[in-house]
């Protein structure tokens, strides 16, 4: 699963930033997409472990 895509991957001037900071902006650009789909995954894993309780 690629969350990035080669136009994302070249957006922040790689010249001027450490890897460190080119990771943590990526983490900050995909983080709100993640944590909705995380969000909804949670919601499908707990709604499924009721089911398997029951």
């Amino acid at each position: 699963m690629s969350y990035l895509n080669s136009s994302q991957m070249f957006y922040t001037p790689l010249e001027h930033q450490t890897q460190i900071e080119v990771v943590n902006w990526h983490i900050k650009s995909i983080g709100k997409k993640k944590k909705n789909f995380i969000f909804k995954f949670r919601l499908l894993c707990s709604s499924n472990l009721t089911v398997l309780n029951n």
